[in-house]
């Protein structure tokens, strides 16, 4: 028994499978992950060491240039280049696409080993990181308050820090902007040279100072007690009271010399070598990033539900989102869904147009969602998310899947029209053209399958859409030859299709003649008239047929050269960004006032009304991601988040 003669015959079966398979399609559309890309594992691994304090030219020699020598001999390795800045120096490693990223970032550990003990002893030990499309922040958010920006840095760092951290899918927090307390301590030389102490043993006595050591524990009465010296130090005075010698007075009595005795210390700030302001006002900005395989979505809907409870606990503070990744999303994908949802309702009424029968065409139209529903349920058992590139995907296979439903349905009919019975009807048309459209299907496959073996970041990016046309060109292919059968035969099996079929009968359809004036006036007709005379005139001159299609295909073929060429389309996410950099050797303060001319050359541009706040950030930072991405205190970023096109 054929597959169409199965599904017929076993119709109950058949119903339970679908409705069996739909249920579990709709389960796995609420279980996929929302994110704005597909999970790309990129070839790169950088190292980042910071030395606080060294020029451009020292972090080549002595951090840059030792790494280089030692990662080049890293195992597949393809690329290394280095970058070196002022307080960092990073060097990138490339290797070739689809190679083993874990087992990659392992070697370059293990080969920093070898050159720690060669780096400078106040350099921190270099840091690797693995290249993710996840380290790019979700979430952007500024806080301001009336206080010193020095205090509501604390705030951001000590307490709203740690808070965000604890929510789930969130990896780190970058604190960036404001003034970084700091103790400066400033010495006397003429007193050190009267008491001879050497500054190198002023910085040794500092460091030995501020230690904390276990004690070990000590068993009394029964208990076990644990040992703790706490050497930290507390407070200001506490780094005045350090020891450094002792002398005689003028008497011969012994006196013991401190720190605040050749010193003068001041709890102060740090030089400000990074500014961040809010229109016009100096803000703290706090860059979110999520854990790699965590859903962008829900990680930052956490973060914007934690936002304002924490924000609550802190008198006077007010927080404003600059960047948040997820709305970005959640419009693509809505946009993508609407796309779905009015290429079906065409669909069907393209299909009414031509069968003119709400019945007939809901049959064609059913096998939409049902082939979209088992769509999801295999890309959920192949670990996808619902992305742009498998939205865009699914929005282009809906017109593919009602090919072979339309086929399908077609012939059946016209078996039914012949006399045939409901069920030998729905079993011989499906059965006749199930070659037919099962070749066409693998055709149209063979088109997008090799997508998934192109190298580099285009077969990563666009391995999705590969799969999930597969995937729904396969399952459209399923249901034409059992679900469009089934529905058909409780159709055809009416008593009014009956009357139809009787209306019918003696007629040959191809045969225009034999139809009735008023069926010949029809729209179908109309266009089958047409066609026909077309046609005939094609015939009647094939070699200047032929040689106009040639024409067109050598047209195209010099059209395609002109149509410039990009790796993503252009999208509007109502985010302008706008990156200066000013000439080399500008230190941060004046970087500060360029940016701020082109700021208000940009006012100009952009009016009030069409944006929500203006945000720049100039300067370096010395750790996180910002130390990566950033340019040196000769740079700055301007951020304007814009409202929704439709109000521009």
């Amino acid at each position: 028994m054929s597959v169409p003669g199965y599904s017929v015959k076993h119709r109950v079966t058949m119903t339970m499978f679908y409705t069996l398979f739909i249920s579990f399609g709709i389960f796995s559309f609420f279980r996929l992950q929302l994110d704005l890309y597909p999970d790309m594992e990129i070839p790169y691994i950088l190292v980042m060491t910071t030395y606080i304090g060294a020029s451009p030219a020292d972090i080549e020699t002595l951090v840059s240039r030792p790494i280089e020598e030692t990662v080049v001999s890293v195992t597949g390795v393809k690329n290394v280049t280095s970058n070196s800045k002022e307080n960092v120096g990073i060097v990138m490693l490339e290797f070739d696409w689809g190679y083993d990223m874990d087992q990659a970032e392992i070697d370059t550990r293990n080969k920093l080993d070898l050159v720690k003990g060669n780096l400078p002893d106040d350099a921190d030990p270099p840091i690797v990181i693995a290249m993710d499309p996840s380290m790019q922040p979700i979430v952007m958010f500024n806080i301001v308050a009336d206080l010193p920006i020095s205090e509501l840095r604390q705030i951001a760092k000590d307490r709203l820090k740690p808070k965000l951290e604890r929510v789930e899918g969130i990896s780190s927090v970058e604190v960036g902007g404001g003034e970084e307390r700091q103790i400066h301590i400033r010495l006397d030389p003429k007193k050190l040279e009267a008491y001879r102490i050497a500054p190198t043993t002023i910085v040794q006595m500092i460091a030995a100072e501020n230690k904390q050591s276990v004690g070990g524990y000590i068993e009394a009465s029964g208990m076990d007690l644990s040992i703790q010296s706490s050497g930290k130090y507390k407070t200001v005075e506490e780094i005045g009271e350090i020891l450094l010698s002792a002398g005689r007075s003028d008497t011969g009595e012994m006196i013991p010399i401190r720190l605040r005795d050749v010193a003068e210390i001041d709890d102060t700030v740090a030089e400000s070598r990074r500014y961040v302001e809010t229109n016009g006002k100096s803000s703290i900005m706090l860059i979110v990033s999520k854990q790699s395989g965590a859903n962008t979505v829900e990680a930052a809907k956490g973060v914007l539900n934690k936002l304002p409870e924490i924000i609550a606990e802190e008198d006077g503070l007010s927080y404003n989102i600059i960047n948040d990744q997820s709305e970005y999303i959640e419009s693509s994908i809505d946009n993508l869904k609407e796309t779905c949802v009015l290429a079906i309702v065409i669909v069907f009424f393209v299909l009414l147009a031509f069968f003119r029968s709400i019945t007939t065409s809901l049959i064609v139209a059913t096998a939409i969602p049902t082939s979209l529903m088992a769509t999801f349920a295999f890309m959920s058992s192949m670990g996808m998310t619902l992305n742009v590139i498998s939205m865009a995907g699914l929005a282009l296979a809906v017109g593919m899947l009602v090919d072979n439903a339309i086929v399908t349905l077609e012939n059946i009919f016209r078996h039914r029209e012949e006399g045939d019975t409901a069920f030998q009807s729905c079993v011989k048309g499906a059965r006749e053209i199930m070659l037919a459209i099962t070749a066409s299907t693998l055709t149209t496959i063979a088109v997008f399958l090799p997508i998934l073996f192109v190298p580099g970041i285009a077969g990563m990016m666009f391995r999705d859409m590969s799969l999930v046309i597969c995937g729904a060109l396969t399952v459209s292919l399923v249901v034409a030859i059992t679900f469009v059968p089934m529905l058909s035969y409780y159709l055809l099996k009416s008593p009014k299709f009956d009357k139809v079929v009787a209306e019918n009968s003696g007629k040959e359809v191809d045969d225009l003649s034999s139809l009735s004036a008023k069926e010949q006036k029809s729209f179908t007709n109309r266009m089958r008239r047409g066609y026909e005379n077309y046609l005939r005139l094609c015939i009647r001159h094939r070699f200047l047929v032929t040689g106009a299609v040639i024409g067109l295909f050598a047209l195209s073929i010099l059209g395609s050269t002109k149509i410039p060429m990009e790796f993503m389309p252009q999208s509007d996410d109502s985010m302008l960004s706008v990156s200066i950099e000013t000439e080399m050797g500008n230190d941060s303060r004046s970087t500060y006032d360029i940016v701020q001319e082109c700021l208000e050359r940009i006012k100009v541009v952009i009016p009030p009304e069409e944006r929500k706040m203006i945000n720049i950030d100039v300067g370096s930072s010395d750790s996180g991601m910002s130390a990566i991405f950033s340019d040196g205190v000769n740079t700055g970023k301007i951020l304007i988040p814009l409202v929704k096109p439709r109000f521009r």
